[in-house]
C-alpha cells in the first residue's frame, strides 16, 4: 500500500467545517486556537457560522489550509503517514506542509498572504470560473478564438475549468454549444483563478516570497504546474507561477498511478478529489476524512481493526 494525502482547493469550503473535529481532537483544537492568535481577525466563528463570509478568498483559503494542516496532523498521532502528496491550487500549500517544506505557522502566513494578493487582484479584474463537460484537448480548441477565456484546471479526462473576466465568459457561453461545448457550469470561487488576470497576485506573491525560507520536501511532493513530481525546481517559482497557469491535476493524479500510488486519502471540506481521482485511478483505494466519523472509520480500515479508541 502507497498512500497520498490530497488536499482541497478554495470552492470546497462549507459553514461548520471541521467543528465536529475541533470538538473532539485535542490535536486539531490546539491548531485552531494556534491560528486564531496569528491571524488578525477571529476565524472560527467564520468557519463555523458565517457561511457569506467564509465563501471570500481572504477567509476560505486560511480556513482550508488550517483544516488540511490540522488532519495531517491529527493522522501523523495515530500512526498514518503519506508516501507523497498533493493538492489543487490551494491544497497544494497543505501539501507542501505536509512535505516539510515550512511549519504550521509559516505556511498559515503565506497563505494568508496568498489570499490577501488574489482577492486584490480579483477587484482588479473580476473574473468567473467554469467547469465544463469536456476533455482538455477540446476546451482548447473550443476557446482558442475567444480572447480572454483561458484553460484553468485540467481536473479529469472529462472535466475541464475554464476562466475569464465576466464578459468574455459570458461571450463564450452564449455561443458554447456552436463551440461543442455542451454543459458548463460556475464554481465556487471569487475570481478567474489560474490564469492571467491574477498576474498582479504572482508579483505581489514573488516579492513575499523572497525573505521566506523553504525547505526541500522530505517525500514525494507533486505539482500543479508541471502535473508531475518535484524534482529540482525551485517552490518559490512554482508558487508564483501557479497563481496565473493552469492546475494539471488529471496529469498529476496519472503521474501518481504511474509512481505505485494505490490509497488517497483526501483530507478537506466535501470531497470533491476524490471524486475526480475516482474517475481518473478507478482501481485506488480512496478516503476522504472531514469529520470524526469519516477519521475513525479511514483509521480502522488503514489499521484492518475496529473502531479507534
Amino acid at each position: 500500500m502507497k498512500i497520498a494525502f490530497v488536499f482541497s482547493g478554495q470552492g470546497a469550503q462549507q459553514v461548520g467545517m471541521a467543528k465536529e473535529l475541533y470538538d473532539h481532537f485535542e490535536t486539531v483544537r490546539k491548531r485552531f486556537d494556534e491560528a486564531e492568535k496569528h491571524l488578525n481577525y477571529d476565524i472560527l466563528p467564520i468557519m463555523f457560522e458565517q457561511e457569506e463570509t467564509l465563501n471570500t478568498t481572504r477567509y476560505s483559503q486560511p480556513a482550508i489550509f488550517m483544516m488540511s494542516a490540522a488532519l495531517r496532523d491529527l493522522m501523523a498521532e495515530y500512526g498514518i503517514e503519506s508516501a507523497g502528496s498533493c493538492g489543487l491550487s490551494l491544497g497544494e500549500y497543505a501539501a507542501y506542509y505536509d512535505s516539510g517544506v515550512y511549519s504550521f505557522y509559516d505556511g498559515l502566513q503565506l497563505v494568508e498572504h496568498r489570499a490577501f494578493f488574489m482577492e486584490q487582484a480579483v477587484k482588479e479584474n473580476p473574473g468567473i470560473m467554469y467547469a465544463v463537460s469536456a476533455d482538455y484537448p477540446s476546451v482548447q480548441r473550443a476557446i482558442q478564438s475567444y480572447e480572454g477565456v483561458y484553460v484553468a484546471n485540467v481536473n479529469h479526462p472529462k472535466q475541464t475549468v475554464i476562466a475569464g473576466t465576466k464578459k468574455d465568459m459570458a461571450t463564450f457561453e452564449a455561443s458554447s454549444k456552436k463551440a461543442g461545448i455542451r454543459r458548463m457550469r460556475p464554481l465556487n470561487t471569487s475570481g478567474a483563478f489560474h490564469t492571467p488576470l491574477m498576474q498582479s497576485a504572482a508579483q505581489y506573491l514573488s516579492m513575499y516570497l523572497r525573505p521566506l525560507e523553504v525547505a526541500r520536501p522530505v517525500k514525494e511532493l507533486y505539482l500543479n504546474t508541471t502535473g508531475k513530481r518535484h524534482e529540482h525546481e525551485d517552490l518559490k517559482e512554482i508558487m508564483v507561477r501557479q497563481m496565473s497557469e493552469p492546475v494539471l491535476f488529471h496529469p498529476m493524479i496519472e503521474r501518481m498511478k504511474e509512481d505505485g500510488y494505490d490509497t488517497f486519502i483526501e483530507l478537506g471540506p466535501k470531497g470533491v478529489l476524490t471524486t475526480l481521482i475516482k474517475k481518473i485511478h478507478p482501481e485506488a483505494t480512496l478516503f476522504h476524512i472531514d469529520n470524526k466519523d469519516s477519521f475513525e472509520q479511514t483509521i480502522a480500515a488503514l489499521k484492518g481493526e475496529g473502531n479507534h479508541e
